[in-house]
């Protein structure tokens, strides 16, 4: 009887990635400066949106050191991240309610 290994080699492989992601996950929340691959992880998107965004100088604060390397705190990427709040349904009608009641008033 022939025993498969192969799967459970894959399943462990899988396993020890897994590890490795949540390690890594764990050290880039103790790092106070990210680096453009980390804080485009942080923020989820790619490295070159975050590169678009650091050329043009939009939004986002950095820190550059030589010519090519590109830091960011993680306090700057956290307060991008909540300026772009959009308001829900029930926000915008509640403002709106606001607004008319207060030309009312006037």
């Amino acid at each position: 009887m022939k025993y498969k290994i192969y799967p459970m080699k894959q399943q462990t492989e899988q396993q020890i990635e897994a590890i490795h992601e949540m390690i890594a996950q764990q050290n880039l929340s103790k790092k106070e400066h990210l680096n453009m691959r980390d804080a485009a992880k942080f923020l989820g998107v790619s490295t070159s949106y975050l590169y678009k965004k650091s050329s043009r100088k939009e939004s986002i604060p950095f820190y550059r050191l030589g010519k090519k390397l590109i830091y960011y705190k993680r306090e700057d990427l956290q307060k991008f991240l909540e300026s772009n709040r959009q308001n829900t349904c029930e926000e915008i009608a509640l403002n709106a309610e606001l607004s008319i009641t207060q030309k009312k008033e006037k």
